[in-house]
């Protein structure tokens, strides 16, 4: 068994993807909706057209790279788990996580096609899952046991 962290963020993971996607799929029955959620994820990614996905010719909200970022984090959420030499690894050195960070960096200010800038992304939203996961694995066993690491 996985827990509970690693469920809830599957589930919170799984959401955010389908919100990405929503407004593509709902624009032409719910527009005031759709409209909402594009609203909201234009304070978080510029939203150009050329560098975001279309569903159906209709533009996803997030841009390639944001996308990518958001993807790697549920690829993360789904094979952390099963990854144990490579998290023990990314765990006794946390530092290796600046290096998809800086290579997605650089790469803003590179040309580059769609599949680049999503796989930038992909590589750097994927280490990020393992840290979520365990510092929400960890929040949940304090609320679930009553007390905090400082009291003990």
């Amino acid at each position: 068994m996985l827990g509970r962290a690693h469920s809830l963020l599957l589930i919170l993971v799984s959401g955010w993807l389908v919100l990405i996607a929503s407004p593509a799929l709902i624009v032409k029955q719910y527009p005031a909706l759709a409209a909402a959620i594009y609203f909201f994820f234009a304070k978080i990614c510029h939203q150009l057209p050329a560098r975001s996905f279309q569903i159906f010719e209709i533009q996803i909200t997030v841009c390639h790279r944001c996308f990518g970022i958001y993807f790697g984090f549920w690829l993360g959420v789904l094979f952390w788990p099963f990854l144990r030499r490579p998290g023990l690894i990314l765990l006794s050195k946390p530092r290796l996580i600046l290096i998809p960070a800086a290579l997605l960096i650089l790469h803003t200010f590179l040309s580059s096609t769609p599949l680049e800038r999503m796989a930038t992304g992909v590589l750097t939203g994927f280490p990020v899952a393992l840290f979520i996961w365990i510092a929400l694995d960890q929040v949940l066993g304090l609320k679930s046991r009553g007390g905090s690491h400082a009291s003990r």
